[in-house]
C-alpha cells in the first residue's frame, strides 16, 4: 500500500511535484540520461566512520548530462483561490528544435523585444507577477541516443523575480552545464520512471505466498478475496495481477561523487552496454538509479537533507568501469 495506484506513467519523462529553491537563481533541476553502472575506488573521509582513511569501493551510476538551454518564460499570479496560474509566456529562443516544444522560433530582433516585454511584465505591479519558470531543453547534438527531438522540463530558478529576469537575461542563448548547477560532494534528488515489466501476477507483483500443492483453484493467487458479499466488489487492498514496474520513483538524497567534462576517462573500446559511448559532461551518482539504459532521469535540490548531519563523504581516486 505504500504506492497506490500502479499504474504505468504516462512517459518516460517524470513529473517533479516538489521544487527547493536555492539561495542563488539557478536551474533547480537538470535532465541527466543513465548510462550504466561502476565502481569508484574513493578514500573514505567522514570522520565519523569505521573505515575512516580507508580506501572502499563504492558503486556508482553514471548520468550523462548534455547542456541545457532556455526555450521559454512562464510568468505565474496568484488567483483569487491563491493557487498559481500562468498569465503569460514568452519564447526567449531562436532554435529550431523548440517546434517539438510547442514554441515557435524567433528571429533575433524578436528575442530582443521579447526580453524587453518580460522586463515589462515583471516590472508591472498591475500584472500581480509571483513568480517565473523556464522552460529548457537538451541541447542535444547529432546521433545522441538516436534522439532527434530533445526533452523540456519547466523548472524554476529564483524567488525574486527581478534575480529571475537578470538570470535570464545572463543565459539566454548559451549553454547551461551540469556543474553551473550542482557540485561533487553535494545531494541531489533523482526522479525517474522504473523499468517496466508489463502484467505480472500477484507473487511477484506484491509477494504474497504460494500457496499449498492441494489448495483449490490456484497455487499463485490470494488465498481469500474478502468477505462473502455475494457478487459485490473486491476491495482494492487484495493482491490481483497487473502492472508491474513503469512507475514514476523518486530517490531522496543521493550522494554525487564526482562531475568530469571529459568522457574519455570512462569510455571503453566499444562503449557502454546498450548505451554508446558517452559524448557530453557526467556525472557518477552513489548507488543505483532507478530505469534502463538511456532512460531520462531529472536530478532536482534535495528537499529532505538534513542540513548539519552528513552521512557520506569520500574524495574519488579511481573510476573503474
Amino acid at each position: 500500500m505504500q504506492f497506490w495506484p500502479r499504474k504505468r506513467a504516462s512517459g518516460v519523462m517524470p513529473r517533479v511535484r516538489s521544487w527547493k529553491i536555492g539561495q542563488e537563481p539557478n536551474l533547480s533541476g537538470f535532465i541527466g540520461y543513465k548510462v550504466g553502472m561502476c565502481h569508484v575506488m574513493a578514500k573514505d573521509t567522514l570522520k565519523s566512520s569505521l573505515t575512516k582513511g580507508d580506501t572502499i569501493s563504492v558503486p556508482a551510476t553514471i548520468l550523462e548530462c548534455p547542456p541545457m538551454r532556455i526555450a521559454a518564460a512562464r510568468v505565474y499570479a496568484q488567483d483569487e483561490f491563491g493557487n498559481n496560474r500562468v498569465i503569460n509566456t514568452i519564447v526567449l529562443s531562436s532554435d529550431k528544435v523548440i517546434k517539438h516544444g510547442g514554441f515557435k522560433p524567433l528571429s533575433k530582433d524578436s528575442l530582443s523585444s521579447n526580453i524587453k516585454k518580460l522586463q515589462q511584465i515583471t516590472s508591472d505591479s498591475s500584472s500581480n507577477a509571483k513568480e517565473i519558470r523556464l522552460v529548457v531543453f537538451s541541447n542535444i547534438s547529432k546521433g545522441f541516443l538516436s534522439r532527434k527531438v530533445p526533452l523540456f522540463l519547466e523548472v524554476p530558478i529564483a524567488k525574486d523575480i527581478q534575480s529571475a529576469v537578470s538570470f535570464i537575461s545572463d543565459k539566454i542563448d548559451k549553454d547551461i552545464k551540469v556543474s553551473d548547477v550542482f557540485s561533487e560532494g553535494g545531494y541531489a534528488d533523482v526522479h525517474g520512471i522504473t523499468k517496466g515489466k508489463g502484467v505480472s501476477g500477484p507473487v511477484k507483483r506484491f509477494g504474497i505466498s504460494i500457496r499449498a500443492k492441494k489448495s483449490e483453484k490456484t497455487k499463485r493467487g490470494p488465498g481469500s478475496l474478502g468477505p462473502w458479499t455475494g457478487e459485490g466488489p473486491v476491495m482494492y487492498r487484495v493482491a490481483h495481477a497487473g502492472q508491474m514496474g513503469f512507475f514514476q520513483r523518486v530517490d531522496y538524497n543521493k550522494y554525487i561523487l564526482k562531475i568530469d567534462s571529459d568522457p574519455n576517462k570512462i569510455n571503453n573500446k566499444s562503449g557502454f552496454h546498450r548505451y554508446g559511448k558517452v559524448k557530453h559532461e557526467y556525472l557518477l551518482i552513489k548507488g543505483s538509479v532507478q530505469g534502463p539504459a538511456k532512460r531520462p532521469i531529472v536530478l532536482s535540490f534535495p528537499i529532505r537533507i538534513h542540513p548539519t548531519k552528513e552521512k557520506f563523504k569520500v574524495e574519488v581516486k579511481e573510476v573503474i568501469v
